[in-house]
């Protein structure tokens, strides 16, 4: 598994690299956030297009992913604008059907990698054509905007449902990889990390966004420095990670059983 950290801060970004961060996640999108309900999951960033480039300069060997805008009239502009400054992927939210990526791969034109961010039920119903879009290099699924988009309760009940199932059938279709969600730290809990965690094995996701239980993406220096535990956290992903690359197929099916009750049973305590 791989990770991304969310932030446009240069010594943040350089601190998660040398913790053994492979992408740097700049979020640009602002255009509809604030008509979106809040839920206890949501993360609005607060990034600038200005610092990618000093991200871009700070960083050795991570890449860096930036999330645009949904497309709207100034999408040209704002894609031109990050490859200047040095994305190497662009990120698009919230689009609805495999012509408007393609729109969108149309702008790139092919000079950086292009990831749509399945979030919305359009997308996800039209995924088996969204792998096949010319310029796109991977796919990233959206779990958060996702459950809300469908009326669900809980953004892990896509994954529980089955849908992230299809997503990433699509995806092998194609041999494309794809990330999936959020991962938070190796502990107990009604919903363990690494409960999620064999949820994403199981699928053979290669990238997930490091969540707000490691403290050093709150876009603070001060913190991320503090945070002398990172190293060791993304060991302990990385060990987690191999055992459950390693389990028996019963085992796996066992996993996802008590995952899916488990989830079923966080609905009906928090109803």
């Amino acid at each position: 598994m791989n990770y991304l950290i969310v932030t446009d801060n240069p010594e943040v970004a350089v601190f998660g690299e040398q913790c053994g961060v492979r992408r740097i996640f700049v979020d640009l999108e602002t255009l509809g956030k604030s008509e979106r309900p809040v839920t206890p999951e949501s993360v609005v960033a607060c990034h600038r297009s200005e610092n990618i480039s000093q991200v871009q300069k700070a960083i050795d060997q991570a890449d860096l992913v930036v999330r645009v805008n949904p497309l709207h009239s100034q999408t040209l502009v704002e894609v031109e604008r990050c490859i200047d400054a040095g994305a190497d992927h662009l990120m698009l939210p919230m689009f609805r059907s495999a012509r408007e990526l393609d729109q969108f791969c149309r702008f790139v034109a092919g000079r950086v990698g292009v990831i749509p961010l399945i979030e919305t039920a359009g997308a996800m119903n039209d995924i088996d054509k969204i792998v096949r879009v010319e310029g796109v290099a991977e796919v990233f699924v959206g779990l958060n905007d996702l459950y809300l988009e469908l009326g669900l309760q809980f953004s892990l009940q896509p994954l529980a449902m089955g849908l992230v199932d299809q997503i990433a059938a699509c995806c092998r279709e194609v041999d494309m990889t794809f990330g999936v969600g959020s991962a938070s730290t190796v502990g107990p809990g009604d919903l363990p990390g690494a409960m999620v965690l064999g949820e994403y094995v199981r699928l053979g996701a290669k990238w997930t966004i490091l969540s707000r239980s490691f403290s050093h993406p709150k876009d603070d220096v001060g913190d991320a420095l503090k945070n002398s535990d990172l190293p060791h956290e993304i060991t302990q992903l990385q060990l987690e990670c191999e055992r459950l690359a390693h389990r028996a197929a019963n085992q796996v099916e066992a996993d996802h059983r008590e995952f899916c009750r488990r989830v079923a049973r966080f609905i009906a305590e928090r109803a």
